[in-house]
């Protein structure tokens, strides 16, 4: 009875343990989920600074806003040997944010 008693006493002192760090790690991985989500809702609540771009297309409609860069060739899916008809059409205003 001395041996059963003691067996059962200490399964039940390493269940307490393991208990104790598996709890201590449920706390702490909560705590990082809410950091996390409290960060993310802080950063889409920033403030953001939007500028309107007006960009006007004579050509064929295709209208392209290049910022800065004017080192690369826009193409739009029209080979380079493919000519652009000019039109008599109003110019498509597109708002680039």
């Amino acid at each position: 009875m001395d041996e059963t008693t003691n067996l059962a006493t200490e399964i039940l002192k390493e269940l307490k343990t393991t208990n104790k760090r598996m709890f201590a790690a449920l706390c702490i991985s909560m705590a990082i989920n809410i950091a996390v989500v409290a960060g993310f809702l802080w950063y889409i609540s920033l403030p953001v600074d939007m500028e309107n771009v007006t960009v006007e297309s004579t050509a064929s409609g295709h209208a392209n806003f290049v910022d800065g860069d004017m080192s690369g060739v826009i193409n739009n899916g029209k080979d380079y040997g493919d000519e652009v008809s000019e039109s008599n059409e109003e110019p498509e205003t597109i708002q680039h944010q």
